[in-house]
């Protein structure tokens, strides 16, 4: 991270954060009722932890900034739904795992190919800020669906952009104050758009440039540092591609896993390539616990099951039908059974799990709801009250939690 020491307190940060807002607000010529939800309440800096990587050698750590109730919290979340069209507009974007399956079951993979994963060492804190910037004012100068969205404008949204960049201020564990300088926060709500948006130039200016690059992949899917290559030309030119990619920004730095016996784990899934066609199955990293709940935690037992029937979801909608979807379901029903879940229930669950179970029906009911409240769980309680209300007419109650809508 590019940070320095502060030499002010909370409270003048906090003040200066606050101020810059309202004076933007100001200038945009909004009044109070309209920019006080994107205010925050007694705000508060955030606060540095870091997140072990226990599957990694020495076990590195990610440095986070827990960002609740800071000045620009719920701003931040305002910026985000306005910019993540944009970012997910990327030729290479993929949202997750089940988009990049749907996208590798129509091609047609020839046995010179060659799987290979990318990753681009602390991507957040290593991408240039005013670059970053000055790419995104571009996106929003050429995005005709802005005024869909917002009624901001362009010069108005980079202008608060900045502010919500350049106050990110953090205590770490002694209680010292930091300002980052450049880079983006790894736990900044925004810095996940701004960075999808900035990696789009990225691909599109020297990956997917044939004036610049010599070798354009086959194949080349990113979720967010992530990617997932097919590459086609050869072992003896993937170093040069290598060494290209990280000769073109100084501090976006690239990193590759090359598969093995025709296989290549990426995200949660197990890649290999098997007569022409990419089959999946589920990757768990080494240091996987398989403990997911146990059946003895205080939950809903409606809960519980959920979390069992989300695995299945995953299990019948990445892996492959056949073996590979079969050892996942075997080593589900193993894993659920020794966290205390009865077996019989786990069973019956499977037994009866459908293919489209989980899948999210559009609810027009759901889109009427305009008052909600939150009753704390009590086991025996809980279910009871919720069985009660089901009986009664515009009651909805969500099984994940006691969360009754009327």
């Amino acid at each position: 991270m590019d940070v320095e020491r502060s030499q002010k307190t909370e409270k003048q940060l906090i003040q200066k954060a606050h101020k810059r807002l309202i004076d933007a607000f100001n200038k945009m010529k909004m009044k109070w009722q309209e920019y006080r939800k994107f205010t925050v309440t007694a705000p508060e800096l955030p606060k540095l932890y870091i997140a072990i990587k226990t599957h990694k050698e020495d076990f590195p750590g990610r440095p986070v900034l827990s960002q609740i109730n800071d000045p620009t919290y719920n701003l931040r979340k305002e910026l985000t739904r306005i910019l993540m069209p944009i970012a997910m507009n990327g030729r290479s974007f993929i949202k997750d795992s089940y988009s990049l399956r749907e996208k590798l079951k129509q091609l047609d993979v020839e046995d010179h190919l060659i799987q290979v994963s990318y990753d681009i060492r602390q991507l957040y804190p290593s991408v240039p800020v005013q670059d970053c910037i000055n790419i995104t004012r571009l996106e929003l100068n050429n995005d005709k669906t802005l005024k869909d969205r917002t009624k901001w404008k362009p010069n108005q949204i980079v202008n608060l952009l900045n502010i919500c960049i350049e106050e990110t201020h953090f205590f770490d564990y002694r209680g010292n104050i930091w300002t980052q300088t450049d880079g983006l926060a790894i736990g900044k709500s925004i810095s996940g758009a701004l960075t999808d948006i900035y990696m789009n130039w990225y691909e599109r200016e020297y990956i997917f440039n044939p004036s610049k690059n010599k070798f354009i992949p086959f194949c080349w899917e990113r979720q967010k540092d992530y990617v997932y290559c097919l590459w086609q030309f050869g072992e003896s030119n993937h170093d040069k591609f290598l060494n290209y990619l990280n000769a073109n920004e100084r501090r976006i730095q690239w990193t590759k896993e090359m598969e093995k016996d025709q296989m290549l784990p990426f995200l949660d899934m197990k890649m290999t390539r098997v007569k022409n066609k990419i089959q999946i199955g589920i990757y768990r990293k080494p240091s996987h616990t398989l403990k997911y709940s146990s059946y003895n935690s205080y939950r809903p037992r409606n809960e519980q099951i959920g979390i069992l029937k989300n695995m299945l979801y995953r299990a019948y909608n990445l892996c492959d039908p056949g073996e590979e979807r079969q050892e996942e379901i075997d080593l589900l029903k193993y894993a659920f059974i020794n966290q205390n879940f009865p077996p019989k229930e786990v069973i019956k669950t499977i037994q009866s799990y459908d293919e489209h179970d989980g899948i999210v029906e559009n609810n027009e009911r759901a889109k009427e709801r305009t008052e909600s409240i939150v009753v704390p769980y009590v086991k025996g309680v809980s279910e009871k009250l919720r069985k009660d209300l089901a009986k009664e007419d515009g009651i909805l109650c969500s099984k994940k939690a006691e969360h009754c809508t009327q």
